[in-house]
């Protein structure tokens, strides 16, 4: 599988489940059909949008060199 597709799976995958579990919350509170599709929406969307920048921050961090980090002060494991 390719990486920029999993990547994608698992970031929507984690914003479908968000979006899923909000659902059920509000659709339990006394809330408008209007208000809970907006809700959901903006949990889906936003839990889409913190993933992809966390993937990239994670990809970003992977692809540096281990030589780079140590040293700019990066592995203090002494």
């Amino acid at each position: 599988m390719n990486t920029q597709r999993l990547y994608l799976v698992r970031t929507g995958s984690v914003a479908f489940f968000n979006g899923l579990v909000t659902l059920v919350i509000l659709l339990i509170a006394p809330l408008g059909l209007a208000a809970v599709i907006t809700c959901t929406l903006a949990v889906t969307l936003s839990s889409l949008g913190v993933g992809f920048v966390a993937d990239r921050i994670t990809r970003g961090l992977l692809d540096t060199p281990v030589e780079l980090l140590a040293a700019r002060g990066g592995d203090e494991r002494d």
